[in-house]
């Protein structure tokens, strides 16, 4: 599956669905529909992603998510080193808040819930 899929909300994705089923169309086409207006309005392309040429040490900040995931889970959290900077269901605005500080390379994770075991959806 592809990974951006994947990281869609279980919110998101029920909204989808009752806004297709709203429409009176198929989640396929409500989908397409929904691209081809980004695409229109100039919002087709995702964010991009920015390569660093230069070895970051993110130790610090897997530390700090090991330390306190459980508070945030469910959210995207931003840190720089273990430096909180936010959390919430969109990173965009804490990633700009901590390049405004001078942050080169925030480091930004979604926070799942991984306490129910993986059950390779046999259950």
């Amino acid at each position: 599956m592809n990974g951006s899929i994947e990281n869609l909300s279980s919110e998101t994705v029920r909204r989808i669905l009752l806004e297709a089923k709203n429409s009176g169309v198929s989640v396929e086409d409500y989908l397409e529909e929904i691209a081809n207006e980004n695409l229109t309005n100039g919002n087709g392309d995702a964010p991009q992603t920015r390569t660093v040429s230069e070895k970051v040490d993110l130790s610090k900040s897997h530390e700090w998510l090991k330390e306190n995931r459980q508070k945030y889970i469910g959210k995207w959290v931003v840190l720089d080193g273990d430096r909180f900077i936010g959390a919430g269901s969109d990173p965009r605005p804490f990633v700009e808040q901590a390049r405004q500080a001078g942050v080169k390379v925030p480091f930004v994770k979604f926070v799942e819930d991984d306490s129910e075991p993986f059950t390779g959806g046999w259950l």
